[in-house]
């Protein structure tokens, strides 16, 4: 039922009724978005044609689409000149607008056909469907922003230019993969208003507060994350799977499955025709999940501790229970509690181990091919871990006891989630609960019931949770899996005693994760629909005279067959080439590699003035000369550098950047306005970017098989120039 769950929606064809939404008729349009499949980062000419056709695209539908254009900046200092397409539908009354949100740029080494343009499709789709119907409760404004990819700048610019009050609601359309079901996985705090208008509006959910709670503590961000800085209420959603294509070229829209985006516009119409007539403010946050794809399941979040409390009440009475009836012991159960805590322990260490051998194959990658035999190992260890310690105590402990056990280590998890991560506490204490009352209700048959009850709900709770995890964030999170398959395994320790299954339980488990792991190392790592990620930069140090071509993003281990013999390697530590911190250092491989005579960038110092502080505030105007239209400033670590402004982007407060991007430069070069300590000897380092490698770099880039590719930034060439940073600039 959980894998029936996580199915997409069958795609409604293209001759659908007008008012509702047909993946057929936006995979049209997504084709004709979408084109030649170049790649277009903010700031390219192709990103100009493509700005163009969602223009076209949105007229055709009967819009008027506005273009606004501004330059923005991100805190990391990452900027361009962003150009965002504005489209509106009029609503039964006025007032705060409903906008639905997706982004039109790609990242230099893809097209972007998962990552957004399947988005900005179904939104155009949704956009007909709701003129097609009656109008909405409130104003719907269509943003399909730019700049996204160089750092959300186009919802920075957004924001920039208006009034967070004259917006109900903010509906963002995002992917970090190329298939599966549109997740509800972001949302503004004090979201109690926003998930109950998301389980009314929506069909078919897919959603839980634990992806909330999580996201809240990652470094990650969508669109969204500007617009709730804000203040602005509202969500994100996005499918995820195939998370190896992620900003790749594999990334394509052919790989984009239409009931990917039957479920992303079909969530999008019903929440646009609805949220704006909901009542979004609340004081809290809700816990929530949706139960198998058919309602959300939801009450406010400070009832977790309760709900938790409750939930170990409950086992503690169904111990004093057993104890006086004579089915369990207080020895018997702490044995039994001795071993569950060392066969979770020793599921996750299991796991730790399968992916350190992984490494042997994967050199880190989040994402390979094999990786769902992998993952299958891990589940396969932890059942035997936990069958095999059962069969181990089986002398001393009773089913009762067993279940006892089993109570206490829910018990603790849910009550520590509760506090620490509360939108998850409940993948435990529902089920917990519903055991409880089957045992306590059912006397011996209860004992019996209550371990397939607990594991039906847990596991409808648990298993998208075990699916999820390395599916967003890659194979570092195998043990996670294997710890809640462990914990999940407990509710069947009293099956196991009772009908003495234990040992050929864990035999099996065993057979099956030597069976999986067998599988892991027999079939292909990569392949092109799960390449492995490999960019090649070369950077020309015009003022050292010297020139490198590296090898990024593949992991650890040497180069791959083909690559190594295609130049003189070596490793060793290389400055960071991309947005980032002056401060960060990759291990890298790298070749010496004939110079590609580009010029080198340039600056000139606009002005120079002392303050009190014994600082100095300078202007400074950073050029391309060879046309490139990223150009990146690097200043010295000792100079304690606040950047005030960036081209017409003024920084509320003194940013301390070490590295600022700006991805639009025109001929005329931009202005930077920063204050430093000066310090004899200081420098700053102007760079250049380009995607396009010189001729023996390109020979060597030639040599990727068709199971590698490029990803992220792609490959490129950086011209740097080392600059003093004193008045002589001028």
């Amino acid at each position: 039922m959980v894998l029936f769950s996580r199915q997409e929606p069958k795609p409604a064809p293209f001759g659908a009724p007008a008012e509702s939404f047909s993946a057929e008729r936006a995979r049209v349009i997504l084709d004709r978005l979408v084109g030649d499949g170049a790649v277009h980062p903010v700031g390219s000419m192709a990103n100009d044609v493509v700005r163009d056709r969602v223009i076209a695209e949105l007229t055709a539908v009967g819009l008027r689409a506005n273009v606004e254009s501004g330059f923005a900046c991100s805190a990391r200092g990452s900027c361009a000149d962003v150009q965002n397409i504005v489209a509106s539908i009029p609503g039964a009354k006025r007032g705060p607008a409903v906008v639905l949100n997706a982004h039109y740029d790609s990242v230099p080494a893809s097209s972007g056909g998962g990552d957004d343009a399947a988005s900005v499709a179904a939104l155009v789709e949704v956009a007909r469907a709701l003129r097609a119907g009656p109008p909405p409760p409130r104003d719907v404004i269509i943003l399909i922003d730019d700049g996204e990819e160089a750092g959300l700048l186009g919802a920075e610019a957004y924001v920039r230019k208006h009034d967070p009050a004259s917006f109900h609601a903010m509906i963002v359309l995002e992917a970090r993969g190329s298939s599966g079901r549109a997740l509800m996985f972001e949302t503004s705090r004090l979201n109690e208003a926003v998930v109950d208008a998301y389980a009314r509006a929506v069909p078919s959910p897919s959603t839980s507060s634990l992806s909330f709670s999580v996201y809240e503590r990652l470094p990650n961000a969508t669109n969204f994350t500007v617009f709730k800085r804000e203040g602005m209420r509202g969500l994100t959603l996005g499918f995820i799977d195939d998370a190896a294509q992620y900003h790749t070229p594999a990334n394509s829209a052919k790989n984009v499955p239409s009931g990917t985006i039957q479920h992303m516009g079909e969530t999008a119409l019903g929440l646009a025709r609805s949220i704006g007539g909901a009542k979004l403010e609340s004081a809290g946050n809700s816990s929530y999940f949706d139960l198998l794809g058919l309602a959300v399941i939801r009450w406010p979040e400070p009832w977790n501790s309760w709900l938790a409390i409750v939930a170990a009440i409950l086992v503690v009475a169904r111990m004093v229970l057993a104890l006086r009836r004579g089915d369990g012991t207080v020895r018997g159960s702490a044995v039994a509690l001795v071993a569950a805590l060392l066969s979770v322990a020793a599921a996750g260490l299991a796991a730790r181990g399968l992916l350190a051998l992984s490494l042997l194959r994967t050199h880190g990658a989040a994402w390979p091919a094999n990786g769902d035999w992998l993952e299958a190992s891990a589940w396969a260890v932890a059942i035997a871990a936990v069958s095999y310690a059962t069969h181990l105590a089986r002398l001393r402990v009773s089913p009762a006891d067993g279940w006892n056990a089993f109570g206490i280590v829910w018990s603790v998890v849910s009550i520590a989630l509760a506090f620490a991560l509360p939108g998850g506490a409940y993948c435990f204490f529902v089920a917990l609960i519903a055991g409880a009352v089957v045992s306590l209700a059912g006397g011996s048959r209860g004992l019996r019931a209550a371990p397939l009850v607990t594991l039906a709900v847990g596991g409808a709770l648990l298993f998208n949770v075990a699916i999820d995890l390395p599916l967003a964030m890659g194979n570092s999170m195998l043990p996670a899996p294997a710890v809640i398959v462990a914990l999940l395994s407990l509710a069947c320790v009293p099956l196991l005693l009772e009908s003495g299954l234990a040992l050929r339980t864990g035999n099996f488990g065993l057979l099956l994760a030597i069976a999986a792991l067998t599988g892991f190392f027999v079939t292909p790592v990569w392949t092109p629909l799960s390449p492995r990620p490999m960019n090649f930069v070369q950077l020309d140090a015009n003022d050292a005279g010297d020139a490198r071509l590296m090898v990024t993003d593949f992991g650890s281990g040497d180069p791959p067959a083909p690559i190594a013999s295609a130049a003189a390697w070596a490793r060793g530590p290389v400055a960071e080439l991309g947005v980032g911190s002056r401060r960060a250092v990759q291990d890298l491989w790298s070749s010496k590699t004939p110079a590609s005579g580009e010029p080198a960038p340039s600056a000139s110092l606009e002005s120079w003035a002392p303050l009190g502080d014994a600082r100095i505030r300078a202007t400074i105007r950073v050029r391309s000369n060879r046309a490139a239209s990223v150009v990146r400033l690097r200043a010295d670590l000792a100079l304690d550098a606040k950047v005030l402004r960036v081209g017409a982007h003024a920084f509320a407060v003194p940013a301390e950047l070490g590295v600022v991007t700006i991805h639009t430069v025109g001929v005329g070069g931009v202005e930077i306005v920063f204050e430093f300590k000066p310090r004899p000897g200081a420098t700053i380092t102007i760079e250049d970017e380009t995607p396009e490698l010189p001729p023996s770099a390109r020979a060597v880039a030639m040599q990727r098989t068709e199971s590698m590719a490029p990803i992220h930034r792609g490959d490129r060439l950086i011209v740097s120039n080392t600059l003093p940073l004193t008045p002589a600039l001028r």
